[in-house]
């Protein structure tokens, strides 16, 4: 998970830098809002799957992963689908992981095969 996590920022750029940068999350939360931006709400999710600078939450982790894989980040997307393949702060639904997993197939190949009108 820590690799995940260490990849996810890496993806994400300088929206991560905003969070090592603040290492508060208050200001992170005034960004997600601010900015309305997916991949915040992801940094979010996991800010509270590892504990950063709150204790671990895996249930808000969870809450915020959906919201942002539901705005269209695959990252997400996956990490939800991990959640409820292993119960991770919530019950095993292999129902809901195969959805998400669809979700975050559907976003990458709309991400790497943008239609054009």
């Amino acid at each position: 998970t820590t690799r995940s996590i260490e990849m996810l920022f890496k993806s994400i750029g300088w929206r991560a830098q905003l969070f090592y940068k603040a290492r508060n999350t208050d200001t992170l939360f005034r960004d997600v809002f601010k900015f309305r931006d997916n991949n915040i709400e992801c940094i979010v999710g996991a800010v509270f799957l590892t504990g950063l600078t709150r204790s671990q939450n895996l249930a808000k982790s969870l809450e915020w992963f959906k919201r942002s894989a539901n705005h269209g980040n695959v990252h997400a997307a996956l990490f939800v689908s991990n959640f409820y393949r292993r119960g991770i702060g919530t019950f095993v639904d292999e129902q809901m992981s195969d959805a998400y997993l669809k979700l975050a197939a559907t976003l990458l190949f709309q991400n790497t095969f943008p239609v054009t009108g």
